[in-house]
């Protein structure tokens, strides 16, 4: 069964909707939806811990739902209760706010994650959504709540952990799938191929992304300790993943040369699968 993420969400349903068809037909997932599950007699909270302990990540939708007394907009109170929930159970690197621009974040939940999307248009973050999900933390690619001095250790932590042997286990898993949905070898190889061509192109395209998203450290002024120590915290983020990425990147140009020497004839299917989940071993060992 696929993985499935949790969408917390308001009163958009357009953004809603939209953000479920980008993790059905994009991700692969399955889009966990409270409203859209069945109450069997339970109340809101109790359904929330019967569905909400069976997904992997939670996307928190934050739109402009509520007006404040000074004017701001807020997302629904229902939202802020699931974000905490799913922080608590999940952890913060597998939780995501998606914010809108003019919506008020918690600036005393230190560290928070979140993506920061203009108005109406939810679909411009998702391939930083896509990114972060599949290296299989929620925190990359994100910007935070600026940080308190006590919280240094466990963003160091986040921002330094390579998910090389995730990254490994997905393109195996994925190219196993593939694998089986073709009784002929030929089929099976071209459509690998193909899968393998798509996922270069992504790494690619998220090690530009990362190179081009660093905050500039050389100009600090007007800034404060705290957003001097995110940017800090930020590039060694960014670093990190751009090293994944090349390192994936690495690993499937290897599977296609791999692929690109194999002769359909000579080799039943699983021989060609354990060929290549022989190279992500040697390329994606965690170091």
């Amino acid at each position: 069964m696929p993985k499935k993420i949790f969408i917390s969400h308001g009163h958009n349903d357009l953004a809603k909707h939209k953000l479920k068809d980008f993790v059905r037909e994009r991700l692969s997932m399955e889009p966990l939806v409270l409203a859209e599950q069945p109450d069997l007699g339970f109340t809101i909270v109790e359904k929330l811990e019967r569905y909400g302990r069976d997904c992997h990540f939670a996307l928190i939708l934050l739109t402009g739902d509520d007006a404040t007394e000074s004017g701001e907009l807020r997302a629904r109170q229902n939202v802020i209760h699931e974000l905490g929930y799913f922080h608590g159970v999940l952890g913060r690197k597998r939780v995501l706010l998606l914010k809108e621009k003019g919506v008020e974040v918690f600036s005393n939940i230190s560290g928070l994650i979140y993506k920061e999307f203009p108005v109406g248009l939810i679909e411009s973050i998702f391939e930083d959504v896509r990114m972060a999900i599949e290296v299989g933390d929620l925190s990359c690619r994100a910007e935070s709540v600026p940080i308190q001095i006590g919280d240094i250790s466990g963003i160091w932590d986040a921002a330094t952990t390579h998910q090389v042997d995730k990254i490994g286990d997905r393109l195996c898993a994925d190219i196993k799938d593939i694998a089986k949905k073709f009784p002929s070898v030929t089929d099976a190889i071209r459509a690998i191929r193909a899968f393998l061509n798509s996922e270069l192109k992504d790494a690619e395209e998220g090690i530009t992304s990362c190179e081009q998203s660093k905050p500039d450290l050389i100009n600090t002024a007007g800034k404060d300790t705290n957003k001097v120590l995110a940017d800090a915290f930020t590039n060694v983020a960014y670093a990190v993943i751009a090293s994944d990425m090349r390192r994936k990147k690495r690993t499937l140009v290897a599977m296609l040369e791999e692929l690109d020497a194999v002769s359909p004839s000579d080799l039943p299917i699983y021989d060609v699968v354990n060929k290549l989940t022989l190279i992500s071993q040697v390329y994606l060992k965690k170091d």
